[in-house]
């Protein structure tokens, strides 16, 4: 089997990021650099009041030197005074653990101060730089941001100009905002050279990185490779830049090179919770190739950072994953979503998710899991799984994507059943999954096939409370909006709601003037006037399908219904019209027809012409309502005196009935025939 033929391209959700990514501003030597003013050599630093105060600053005991500063400070003048300013907030900054603390609040504060006082102080460009990292540390992005601005607006040629630039790609990294990152790293990428060697590996893969996240991978493969290629220790040593190289190969589909990857970001990180999703990739490759035996041992390093339950459900929910794909490839019965498979599977996720964890990598490899078992088309385990990480972790940062990604996938799998005219299915994904199926989806399309659905099953009072959520709008602008618009008419028609339905009627034939629909939309709204008793209106109707469809297949039938109504206005003879005319152009005679006709002559008194069209219905080989036709028949020999032929019909019908009715009727007949002529049964 080959990669290209077996594995389908796949769009990676944003979410493949990792949980609380690293993304390192410099390091941190780099940001927590002293403010070098003196040669150590100088004659005059010896000599410098200060001289105490550094010699613990370059021995890091930082809390010393902010001590012995305190004590001097206020003693200083000229350039000391003014170092001293700037050195009290460097160290403040030295003294904080996470830029959440009091000290880095003291850093800025002091740095703030120290820029106020001396506002041309060579110093201030380096303050700007450190407080640009503390504001970034805090989460406070747009300061920082601001803050490596403001160098670049006073102090384009000063050699911090560029930390800048590329202290403010990498707070919008850290911030996530990839579109704004981009095109900063672009512009550092293309000045790359000018750059520091230590820098130069943080921009490739920031470049990367943001490529990544943006969805562009080639070009972030190409980024990766790059940095890769030119410093070879760099992201292999960074378990996220490995994981991300790795990802983005797979959605590139260098194959070859994803292999490579994901088994050295296992081997090198075997303790990393994602060496999971590394497994589930390197998986679906080797079962492409056919060569699922070889994920063996990669199968026992994924599982490594796991011990107890967790680590038995993830093994047998692994297990049934390779079950799965062996079926696919068997050509097996398709997996239903009530299968014991599905159920099994649904329980064995729902028991790893239960487990206490710190992190998102576990439901991550789950989702990657469903994605790739969705690729090979079954669905209803990819949507297990999916269901229950939504279900079961509301709050996860995975859950927001994979809500738009499960949507996503209903709505295409509801579209294909749709197009195979499979309605029981889709009626199956909504009741396997109702949680997932929220108001605002359910006011949606998804909502209106859904409906849809129910209703060509004949669940019309269950369609109708579907098709109420549904805003009327959606049904006139949706290119396909007439079919279900028909049906919901053809719902509340079926539940009585007459009103409702001529409504619906009204609206598909105002919003689709050349629908299909068009003809029973018309015949509809007839039937619901003669239902209400409305003839004068049903006959208008039925005459304006004539009108508007005269070569029209179902004709006959509305020339029928025509007949009818004007049958229940007291005007047979313009119903006998109708019959002639359809006996004429119609091939064979219509057992009903001729009953409908017959019972038309009966009322206008022409007996022997009704005699006639019921001897003839009778002998077709499947007359309509034979024991009627029969009484009526009998009821006209009856009219006409011929009472020897009233008696054999009133025989057969009193013995042989299967119509309590008109067995009785026919009884009571037969006695009144006796005393009125003397003629009694035999």
């Amino acid at each position: 089997m080959s990669e290209s033929a077996s594995l389908k391209e796949e769009s990676a959700p944003s979410s493949i990021s990792r949980e609380n990514p690293e993304h390192p501003l410099q390091d941190e030597d780099q940001i927590k650099e002293s403010l070098v003013l003196f040669d150590p050599g100088d004659q005059k630093t010896s000599q410098s009041s200060l001289k105490t105060v550094l010699t613990s600053y370059r021995a890091k005991e930082f809390q010393t030197a902010l001590s012995d500063l305190k004590i001097i400070q206020s003693h200083l003048t000229g350039k000391e005074a003014e170092f001293a300013a700037f050195l009290e907030g460097d160290l403040y900054m030295q003294l904080s653990k996470d830029g959440e603390d009091q000290e880095a609040q003291q850093a800025l504060s002091s740095f703030n101060e120290a820029m106020i006082h001396y506002q041309k102080s060579p110093y201030t460009v380096t303050a700007l730089w450190k407080i640009g990292n503390i504001y970034a540390k805090r989460k406070l992005y747009y300061e920082a941001i601001g803050s490596f601005k403001r160098i670049l607006s006073r102090y384009p040629d000063h050699p911090y100009a560029l930390k800048a630039k590329i202290g403010i790609a990498q707070t919008y990294s850290i911030w996530e905002k990839w579109k704004e990152a981009l095109p900063n790293y672009i512009q550092l990428h293309l000045d790359i050279n000018k750059a520091p060697l230590q820098d130069q590996p943080g921009i490739l893969a920031g470049l990367a990185e943001s490529l990544f996240h943006l969805g562009q991978y080639e070009e972030a493969y190409k980024s990766y490779e790059e940095a890769d290629n030119r410093f070879p220790n760099y992201l292999g040593a960074r378990s996220i830049y490995l994981f991300h190289y790795a990802e983005t190969s797979y959605q590139y589909r260098e194959f070859k090179k994803t292999k490579e990857l994901f088994i050295k970001y296992i081997n090198v990180f075997p303790r990393d919770p994602y060496a999971l999703t590394a497994f589930a990739r390197l998986e679906n490759l080797f079962w492409a190739e056919g060569k699922e035996k070889d994920t063996a041992n990669l199968k026992d390093l994924a599982l490594a950072p796991y011990f107890g339950p967790i680590a038995e459900n993830l093994t047998r929910f692994m297990d049934k994953i390779s079950e799965i794909r062996s079926r696919s490839d068997k050509k097996s019965p398709p997996v239903s979503f009530h299968s014991p498979l599905v159920r099994e599977i649904g329980k064995t996720v729902s028991a790893i998710l239960e487990e206490p964890s710190s992190s998102i990598a576990v439901p991550f490899f789950l989702f990657i899991e469903a994605e790739q078992i969705k690729d090979i088309g079954i669905y209803p385990v990819a949507l297990e799984i999916e269901g229950q990480i939504i279900l079961l972790l509301p709050a996860s940062p995975l859950t927001k994507e994979m809500k738009k990604v499960f949507t996503e996938t209903v709505s295409s799998l509801i579209k294909k059943e749709k197009k195979e005219l499979n309605p029981m299915n889709i009626a199956e994904i909504y009741y396997s999954f109702p949680s997932i199926f929220p108001e605002n989806v359910m006011r949606g399309s998804v909502g209106m096939d859904i409906a849809t659905a129910h209703a060509q099953m004949g669940l019309f009072s269950k369609s109708i409370a579907f098709y109420e959520a549904v805003p009327s709008t959606l049904f006139s602008t949706r290119s396909d909006g007439e079919e279900p618009l028909f049906l919901y008419a053809t719902s509340l028609f079926e539940e009585k709601q007459y009103d409702k339905a001529r409504r619906k009627l009204e609206l598909l034939m105002t919003a689709f003037p050349k629908s299909p629909y068009l003809p029973p939309a018309v015949e509809r709204m007839g039937d619901i006037d003669s239902l209400q008793n409305k003839y004068s209106s049903a006959e208008e109707e039925y005459k304006k399908w004539l009108s508007l469809f005269p070569g029209h297949s179902d004709r006959g039938r509305i020339l029928s219904k025509l007949a009818g109504v004007y049958e229940k206005q007291s005007h047979p003879a313009e119903a006998v019209k109708i019959y002639l005319s359809l006996m004429t152009s119609s091939p064979k005679n219509d057992s009903k027809i001729l009953s409908d006709l017959g019972e038309d002559y009966y009322r206008m008194v022409e007996y022997e012409k009704a005699a006639e069209v019921f001897v003839k219905s009778l002998g077709l080989d499947h007359p309509a309502q034979p024991d009627w036709t029969k009484l009526r028949l009998a009821q006209t020999y009856e009219a006409l005196k011929r009472f020897d032929k009233e008696k054999n019909l009133l025989i057969e019908l009193s013995g042989h009935s299967d119509n309590e009715i008109i067995k009785k009727y026919s009884n009571k007949k037969m006695s009144e025939l006796e005393m009125k002529t003397g003629i009694k049964k035999k």
